[in-house]
């Protein structure tokens, strides 16, 4: 009797989910090796062309080849943490100058529970309830991308629209940095308009194209006539100097840019404009140079290099030379190519984002920009737009350290024709140390994914596995 009624209890109660009693972390852990390579593969691809380095694939050594690599050295003496650690090796396959080249890394595995032994401390990992790449607020946008972390930030300013003064957003993100100790800033604080780097990509001929479907434009600094006036949109700049820009004498420039009414006014396009404004309002000396581009037979090319000198006359505060910046936006513009993966791309999706590069988001992200701010606690509210993650916040430090490896040799490669063995081995270990896994719990900053765990011994759910942080 007592068994049925037992029975009876058991089939009619409602069953735990075990995904959740048992914690996530070990089967997500299990495929740490085939997302690594997959982000691993896509990083390199900006990889500067002078520097002949291939990312071949990974491979994971058994026990006994990591034991042989780490004791047959040349070393008398060699520390190793006997320790419990639930790490493995992985190798990252490479050729290098036509000679392969390993790179070790230590990835962690999970118990059931989500626990996690490092040097004899036990650990739980939590699930983390992350933002879908989007994070509005109601002063920015924070864009979490696999590469890079970036902020959206708006500054109101007047621009004249069809001859009316028309307050608009200029958005900007800080997607350079720049250290303001070693920069004197000569300008005055001046804002990387996105709508720039967009230019620094295409152009404005084939921004307005691509982005907006706009084929009917004219850009010019004379004046307009009437007639013209009827038929297009004019977008120009209102005279006035920047607020935020040093020096007392202030001479305008007179560009001014008409797209025909046909194509139709947006907020998008608006704030599109007020950035390209922006940018000759604080420089309006390169207008001369803007005008010439386009009065001669247009070259795609000579338009694209022009905007990138604005842009990074801009963001180095009018510091460095002509030469210095193509050079050093030439490797920006690499990277941020690269910037949009595969996997960034399909997190997007899931919020009805579909987007192919880094400059299609921008584009997004101008059209969209004020709603978001708008409404920005229903949007974060709404569980559409958040996710359960963890990987992200694991990997976070390996992701961004594989990151600067490449960067560092992009820079290197820029600056050499040819790199050696030992430079780019140096730059991996400097940016990419094999036990990066440790920052985990020795970072400064606290890791949302993982906490030491109180008392092992205690019931998995609620006590572990139940945890969510948000």
């Amino acid at each position: 009797m007592v068994s049925l009624l037992a029975k009876c209890i058991d089939e009619c109660c409602p069953k735990f989910n075990k995904d959740v009693t048992e914690g996530f972390a070990k089967p997500i852990l299990e495929g740490a090796p085939e997302f690594l390579d997959q982000i691993f593969r896509e990083s390199i691809a900006s990889l500067n062309k002078s520097v002949d380095l291939n990312y071949i694939g990974y491979s994971l050594p058994t026990p006994e080849q990591e034991f042989n690599r780490l004791f047959s050295g040349s070393e008398n003496r060699i520390n190793y943490d006997l320790a419990k650690t639930d790490i493995f090796m992985m190798d990252l396959n490479f050729m290098l100058n036509g000679r392969p080249f390993v790179k070790p890394l230590y990835i962690p595995f999970a118990e059931r529970g989500n626990l996690i032994s490092i040097s004899n401390t036990v650990y739980h990992f939590i699930p983390v309830l992350s933002d879908t790449v989007i994070s509005p607020s109601s002063k920015e946008v924070f864009v979490r991308l696999l590469k890079d972390k970036l902020s959206f930030k708006s500054k109101t300013r007047n621009i004249v629209i069809n001859g009316e003064r028309t307050p608009v957003e200029v958005i900007y993100s800080n997607i350079v940095r720049v250290n303001d100790e070693q920069v004197e800033d000569k300008l005055g604080k001046p804002l990387p308009a996105i709508s720039l780097y967009m230019l620094g990509e295409m152009g404005l001929k084939a921004t307005l194209s691509k982005y907006f479907k706009i084929k009917d434009f004219f850009i010019t600094n004379e004046v307009i006539p009437d007639d013209i006036k009827k038929e297009y949109d004019i977008y120009e700049s209102t005279g006035i100097k920047p607020s935020n820009l040093k020096g007392t004498s202030y001479i305008p420039h007179g560009i001014k840019i008409g797209v025909h009414k046909k194509h139709g006014r947006s907020i998008t396009l608006d704030n599109f404009m007020s950035g390209v404004i922006y940018g000759l309002d604080i420089l309006p000396n390169e207008a001369d140079n803007v005008m010439e581009v386009y009065k001669s037979e247009y070259d795609m090319n000579n338009e694209v290099l022009l905007w990138r000198v604005i842009l990074g006359r801009i963001v180095y505060k009018n510091n460095h030379t002509v030469t210095r910046i193509l050079t050093d936006f030439q490797e920006v513009f690499n990277t941020l190519r690269s910037y949009m993966d595969n996997l960034t791309k399909k997190t997007l999706k899931n919020i009805d984002i579909n987007v192919e590069s880094f400059f299609d988001l921008c584009i997004i992200i101008l059209s969209r920009y004020n709603e978001w701010l708008m409404s920005y606690k229903e949007y974060n509210s709404s569980i559409k737009n958040r996710y359960v993650d963890m990987r992200y916040y694991i990997f976070y430090d390996i992701i961004i350290g594989f990151n600067k490896f490449i960067n560092s040799l992009n820079k290197r490669g820029s600056k050499n024709k040819h790199l050696s063995d030992r430079e780019v081995i140096r730059i991996g270990l400097i940016e990419l140390s094999s036990k990066k896994i440790y920052s985990l719990t020795k970072a400064k900053s606290i890791n949302l994914a993982i906490q030491m765990a109180e008392v092992t011994s205690d019931i998995m759910f609620p006590k572990v596995t139940a945890h969510l942080e948000d």
